[in-house]
């Protein structure tokens, strides 16, 4: 009987749910309520997880980042400041944004008559001190060009009036200042055209890797339970009250559920939504204000759920969808004792694809892989992921290839010659695809076989054999895992190791939908995958070394390097030496290096693989064809002759330059096209090698464009206004500044919500572009609910005319708007200042932009709806 018990407890242990913790980044309240929603409702344990949501002691907060990335928490919430986070190096995933809107706003003290941002000029001003809650705040008083006191107080020193605004979060601040009939204003950034996400859900690159079922799983259910607890927002509200001891009221918990509602989470079918534009903004802005420094590769940090998705066919989800399992094995590279703390680096790939597709698949311990294969050949696994193959099985395209790499003693040499090997004993897994490769073409090495790989390198360790030869990630993980400090990888075969999947025969759609999955996998997903399995180092020959460190750092060696290699085909003697080395190198030129050649017409005749990756064609698409494949419509056919007119003299041309990929998408490069001579002196090649910066120049892009409405924005307007007035003082032009602002916009975001706010923001912008045709005409949106438009050469009457189109333009939208009385639809108010420029003008920027702006006021004051204009 007590064995019994024994073993049902054992049973109970071994199938428990998963304990897991997520970490809150504030104490509990109904900013978080989704979660306690899926833990209420059993979504979390539909998918057997068993989740501890864990709040903040406000005595004692913990950075959830910290408690994340050192795995005292798999799951966390976080803000803004989790760019700053990964900018740091904490290997973080971004899962989720789930308030589209920050809550975060400034909240004035109504007797200190501050009504916009520009009011707050020399006030005293409490900020809070975290990096990612201060985010628009300083961003907006910086684009404001307000200068302010900082003071440093808590609430009861902000209500006594030793501060004019301080920094709080809209569903509490706001509740308790009307508790006491304290009379105050908001000023919201993103009234200024700045937005930020906010309680982002994230996780480590650690737990992704290791368990991305359960971050899929976990990430679902907490969505699943938002969207619960925002239509029960009373239920939740009393279930917080009741189980999580909230440090304020039932009717204070439902005023802060209204305002998520209202101005944070605002459309529940996007909930979650990660836009990589705004994301970007966000990056952009932390450096502006210096809250990030360092470069951010941000896609390595978003979850793939969210942009990896691979486009299926209605065949190939129907396939799916009547193919709910499929049953997989896998080759083994794991130690067997190591198997239960791990996965498989094939199970990854694996857990990878599953995401990606959609395919749901159970693993089926099958060894060793000769039986494996069999039983994928009798039905009964559906795939075997490998580097073995079977006869009757379809393939999918290479997942990756790995080095057949020999290992040897530290005292060894560089191996730059398989057939030094000749005459000398080396170890080799027993039925291993490498051990069949070795016996068919190298029946010279004497061999001698093992059951595993420890067995091998402690051969080699004990000097029994002279080397042992598998794959680099089987040797690298055996190095680590068994401390063998005495020996070292060597060299390796010319023969790598290609990863694939074996497929059933009778299910040719799965080939389709694998490989669609393969391809696209990025370079940081693969690299996140392999960098435990391939991180012990080859040790070469010192010139050998250096070159592959060189490689990176002077793009001359690789030029140099390549072009031996082309000449090596006329030195016999000396290529069977010297190509081989040439060849590794050139290895990892092809999979790193962005490189084309073409002939002297730019012809195509060269592409490494990094290249294909780049541009998404295969190389058989492009050799052959012209350069011009790549051209994007962009760029203009001048900037190709003064290029072509560069390099066609001999000289080396670099520049930035845009191109387009097959999906017609554009992508930027930072180019370097070198001419190659024959052995007469004439140039018969061109050489391109080029880096990736696509990122830096959308990067540039979102620096002087607005995100919503795509107009320049307020700090590219900064840029060029003032030049624009200093060069038409020079020239005694002519210039109309107008400045126009949504009437009572305040009001209809209160009425109608922000989402419907944002839609009236791009309507309007979209009018003003197409009024604004001229290709001298520039406009801006200079914050909030205030556009700026620049006309060059128009007299006073021109101007009155356009200026009555613009608004006339607007209220021809018909976007009701009942709050705006005397009107019943949106409308604008415009103000507009004529400049003539000679050299009695003494006017500025600031002193343009002031007339225009009371002209505005006094266009409001008036009526509304209407034009009013000034002279400078």
């Amino acid at each position: 009987m007590r064995y019994l018990i024994i073993l049902i407890l054992f049973c109970l242990s071994v199938f428990a749910d998963e304990k897991i913790v997520l970490e809150l980044k504030w104490e509990h309240q109904f900013q978080f309520a989704g979660y306690y929603a899926a833990k209420e409702q059993g979504y979390y344990k539909e998918y057997g997880l068993n989740v501890e949501i864990k709040g903040q002691d406000l005595n004692n907060i913990l950075r959830a980042s910290k408690e994340v990335s050192e795995n005292r928490a798999q799951y966390g919430v976080g803000s803004s400041s989790l760019l700053s986070d990964i900018s740091q190096g904490q290997p973080l995933m971004l899962l989720a944004a789930i308030f589209e809107h920050s809550p975060l706003v400034l909240i004035c003290n109504k007797n200190s008559d501050i009504r916009h941002a520009k009011d707050l000029n020399g006030k005293k001003i409490m900020l809070a001190e975290d990096e990612g809650n201060s985010l628009l705040f300083s961003r907006m008083l910086e684009m404001e060009g307000i200068a302010y006191i900082s003071v440093d107080l808590d609430w009861e020193g902000f209500k006594k009036g030793e501060a004019d605004a301080i920094s709080g979060y809209l569903g509490n601040e706001p509740y308790i200042l009307n508790q006491e009939a304290f009379a105050y204003t908001i000023i919201d950034p993103a009234n200024y055209g700045l937005d930020a996400y906010s309680d982002i859900l994230f996780t480590s690159q650690k737990e992704y890797l290791n368990h991305p079922k359960r971050v899929h799983d976990f990430l679902k259910a907490s969505l699943k339970g938002w969207k619960y607890a925002m239509g029960h927002q009373e239920e939740i509200s009393h279930l917080i009250m009741k189980k999580y001891n909230p440090n304020k009221s039932l009717d204070a918990l439902l005023f802060e559920a209204s305002m998520i509602a209202r101005y944070s989470l605002i459309d529940l079918d996007k909930i979650g939504n990660i836009d990589l534009n705004k994301l970007l903004h966000m990056l952009l802005m932390m450096r502006e204000v210096n809250l990030i420094k360092n470069d951010v590769d941000i896609y390595k940090h978003l979850y793939p759920g969210q942009f990896s998705q691979i486009k299926l066919s209605e065949k190939e989800s129907n396939w799916i969808a009547e193919h709910p399992s499929l049953r997989y094995s896998s080759i083994h590279w794991l130690p067997k004792e190591n198997r239960h703390q791990s996965k498989e680096l094939t199970q990854k790939y694996i857990d990878l694809i599953s995401l990606k597709s959609g395919l749901s698949f159970s693993y089926k311990q099958k060894e060793p892989a000769t039986y494996a294969l069999a039983e994928l050949e009798r039905g009964k696994i559906d795939l075997f992921i490998g580097t073995q193959e079977s006869k009757n099985s379809l393939k999918t395209d290479v997942i990756r290839k790995y080095p057949l790499v020999i290992v040897t003693k530290n005292d060894v040499d560089y191996i730059s010659h398989v057939q030094s090997l000749k005459m000398k004993t080396i170890a080799l897994l027993k039925g291993s695809s490498s051990a069949k490769y070795i016996e068919n073409n190298y029946p010279d090495i004497q061999k001698i076989y093992v059951d595993t790989i420890e067995e091998g390198l402690k051969l080699v360790s004990s000097s029994a054999v002279f080397a042992t030869v598998e794959a680099l990630p089987l040797v690298s993980l055996h190095i680590k895992e068994f401390h063998m400090p005495d020996v070292k990888i060597s060299g390796e075969f010319p023969h790598p190791y290609d990863l694939k999947i074996n497929v059933r025969s009778d299910y040719p759609e799965l080939i389709s939908i694998l490989n669609k999955s393969i391809k696209s996998i990025s370079i940081d997903e693969h690299n996140m995958i392999n960098d435990h399995w391939e991180s012990v180092e080859f040790v070469q020959e010192k010139d050998i070394r250096g070159f592959v460190v060189g490689l990176f750092f002077s793009v001359i060696l690789i030029l140099i390097l390549v072009y031996s290699n082309w000449r090596l085909r006329f030195e016999v003697q000396k290529r069977q030496t010297t190509e081989k080395e040439l060849q590794r190198m050139l290895d990892v030129v092809n999979q790193n290096i962005y490189m084309s050649m073409t002939d002297t017409k730019g012809n195509i005749s060269y592409v490494s693989d990094a290249f294909c990756r780049l541009t998404g064609y295969s190389k058989n698409e492009l050799i052959g064809k012209n350069h011009r494949i790549l051209k994007s419509p962009q760029t203009k056919d001048s900037f190709y002759t003064k290029m072509w007119d560069e390099i066609s003299k001999g000289n080396i041309w670099t520049g930035e330059l845009e191109n387009i990929n097959k999906k017609g998408e554009p992508y930027w490069v930072d180019a370097s096209i070198t001419p190659l001579y024959d052995d007469d002196g004439n140039i018969f090649s061109y050489m391109a090698i080029r880096k990736n910066i696509t990122i830096r120049k959308q990067m540039e892009t979102l620096a002087i464009t607005d995100g919503l409405s795509d107009l320049y924005n307020r700090r590219y307007f900064n840029m060029v206004f003032d030049k624009e007035i200093k060069r038409l003082g020079r020239e005694h032009g002519t210039m109309s500044f107008l400045m126009l602002d949504i009437d009572h916009f305040k009001l209809y975001n209160d009425t109608y919500g922000h989402l419907k706010g944002d839609e009236v923001l791009m309507a309007i912008s979209a009018c003003l572009k197409e009024v604004c045709k001229r290709a001298t005409d520039q406009v801006f949106r200079l914050g909030g609910e205030e556009f700026g438009v620049v006309l060059l050469g128009m007299n006073e009457e021109q101007t009155h005319d356009f200026s009555k189109k613009l608004i006339k333009a607007i209220e021809n939208l018909n976007i009701k708007h009942e709050e705006n009385d005397p009107y019943s639809w949106v409308t604008a108010s415009l103000g507009a200042v004529i400049c003539r420029f000679d050299e009695n003008t003494h006017l500025d920027a600031k002193d343009i932009y002031q007339i225009a702006d009371d002209a505005m006021y006094t266009a409001k004051q008036t009526g509304r709806n209407r034009v009013f204009i000034s002279q400078a």
